[in-house]
């Protein structure tokens, strides 16, 4: 169906549609790879075939495949969602170690991590910062200058 300044214009793919006026003054019967046009203020004109491979059917259309932009977002995601899961990490750890006593006198919780092999946790952590400061970068670039491929 297109609507347009002279009024409305039907394609019928598959069965019958009915089509009239508002007033109802006229009913017309539209099969399938028929076209019917009821002008503004008027009566439906009489149905006329027309090429369905004329219409370009968006339906018919091959999917959209990814491209850089969106790539780009999906790794944006995915390392935001790892920052936030190691800082979970690390606050959980704190926590666990905040409820048990401290072995040493005056030790910090810096020290605790170093005890416990955590600074790979600390290093996982401000790596996948810089990645989500570098994705995002790319993807503001990438926005600004409309690159899509």
């Amino acid at each position: 169906m297109a609507i347009t300044a002279a009024g409305t214009h039907t394609y019928v793919m598959e069965g019958v549609v009915d089509v009239s006026d508002i007033a109802q003054k006229k009913t017309v019967a539209v099969a399938a790879g028929q076209s019917v046009s009821v002008p503004n203020g008027g009566i439906p004109t009489e149905p006329t075939s027309f090429d369905p491979q004329s219409l370009g059917l968006w339906f018919e259309l091959p999917p959209p495949t990814p491209t850089w932009y969106t790539f780009t977002f999906g790794l944006l995601f995915a390392a935001i969602f790892l920052y936030v899961a190691t800082i979970m990490g690390r606050l959980v750890f704190r926590i666990a170690m905040d409820l048990r006593p401290m072995k040493r006198k005056n030790e910090t919780v810096n020290d605790v991590f170093k005890r416990h092999g955590m600074g790979a946790l600390r290093h996982l952590e401000i790596a996948t910062l810089l990645l989500v400061v570098a994705l995002g970068a790319l993807f503001m670039v990438q926005n600004y200058f409309h690159i899509s491929d």
